[in-house]
């Protein structure tokens, strides 16, 4: 069985940025600087056959590269942070490049599950047991950079990841990459 999931590999100077905002983080686990991705499509724990299948699916997807930005950050999971993310802007061409890979996801006959689909790039991950004065500092540190200027960024391709799961973070790798004209 292979984790998998579908993203874009963020570039620089995004990575730099998001940095910079990692290194300021009140609370919890910073995601490693080569982790950082926008995720099209979790495809969660597939066999291997089922992975194979969808790489030539994926590889007959056409679509313009483009630009997009971070614009914001948000804590994802309501009163028990879980997650600090940096959002994405909803450009057009992003979201005509998701529903392409969700057509050929399915064209691939995997089952995908329902999630709405809302372009962010984690940066941190928060233990359920963050405490309450974390949390407050958390919410402040979100709020005090949620108008940081946005940073536009290119995309001119998109990845199949494998997701390998640690006992603190997940680690990614690209097993495909498929280019952007």
């Amino acid at each position: 069985m292979i984790r998998a999931f579908v993203g874009i590999e963020m570039a620089e100077p995004a990575v730099s940025h998001l940095r910079m905002l990692q290194d300021r983080l009140p609370a919890g686990c910073p995601v490693g600087l080569q982790d950082l991705h926008l995720t099209l499509v979790f495809l969660g724990d597939r066999p291997e056959a089922e992975i194979a299948g969808l790489r030539a699916t994926l590889a007959a997807i056409r679509a313009p590269a483009f630009r997009t930005r971070l614009a914001g950050l948000e804590i994802l999971a309501g009163s028990r942070p879980r997650v600090l993310a940096a959002s994405v802007t909803p450009e057009p061409e992003l979201l005509e490049l998701h529903e392409k890979v969700c057509a050929a996801v399915r064209r691939a006959g995997l089952a995908m599950p329902q999630r709405r689909f809302r372009p962010h790039v984690t940066l941190a991950r928060f233990s359920p047991a963050l405490s309450g004065e974390d949390r407050r500092h958390l919410r402040g540190f979100a709020a005090g950079r949620s108008d940081y200027p946005a940073l536009e960024f290119p995309v001119d391709a998109f990845h199949l990841y494998r997701s390998n799961l640690t006992e603190s973070v997940p680690m990614h790798a690209i097993l495909a990459s498929y280019p952007l004209a």
